[in-house]
């Protein structure tokens, strides 16, 4: 009888030759790991440049609780500007940081003593009260900024004039409620505060408080 012919060989592939079909899956996988680091990268150069819109301080947002950004810098009676209060300069009035930018706030309906007047004669040690008081109370903070509405968003010297609002209350009354400060009407009344405005002043008058002990 003939010899019996051997079975073909069903050896599996050498590591080698298994290594060589593998490679292109290999270089995909490589790649997609390349891909998404550069996506995750251009997403962090995004956020860093501001291409976000989640609320943080400096950024305007809906008064409605939403957290949407708004498009205008200035605040009006019914939308709020979200601001970082940088540095008190005097008792009524601030530097913030808004929107990405420097602005400086006058506290609207308020009129504190001088504290840091060029001529330091009209500097006076309740005004520097005032400014220590509202240092204590808005400096380094959140506060949000709300427009008369009745009266300029601005004033003829480009300063944001605003109510400021800070742990929920309004901190333009609560300086003429401790005595920091008349009621100031001389630019106008209060289109939006007007009352309480008036009776925080009768009530400092009654308790004699800062400028009426």
């Amino acid at each position: 009888m003939p010899p019996r012919r051997k079975a073909a060989s069903r050896a599996k592939p050498s590591a080698r030759r298994r290594g060589g079909r593998g490679g292109g899956s290999w270089k995909v996988r490589a790649l997609g790991l390349l891909g998404s680091l550069l996506l995750f990268l251009a997403a962090g150069a995004y956020h860093y440049l501001g291409g976000d819109t989640a609320p943080r301080p400096g950024i305007e947002s809906q008064p409605d609780g939403t957290g949407s950004a708004a498009v205008a810098l200035t605040p009006t009676a019914t939308e709020y500007v979200v601001a970082y209060v940088e540095r008190v300069v005097d008792g009524d009035t601030l530097l913030v940081t808004a929107g990405g930018r420097e602005e400086r706030v006058r506290l609207l309906c308020v009129d504190t003593e001088e504290s840091v007047h060029p001529d330091a004669s009209k500097n006076t040690e309740f005004g520097r009260d005032a400014a220590r008081y509202t240092r204590s109370r808005l400096e380094g903070r959140q506060v949000r900024l709300l427009a008369d509405a009745e009266g300029d968003a601005r004033d003829r010297y480009q300063r944001l004039l605003a109510y400021v609002l800070v742990d929920g209350e309004n901190f333009n009354i609560e300086l003429v409620r401790r005595g920091y400060s008349r009621y100031e009407t001389k630019w106008g009344r209060s289109g939006s505060h007007d009352a309480e405005f008036r009776a925080a002043e009768a009530a400092a008058r009654r308790e004699r408080l800062g400028l009426w002990r």
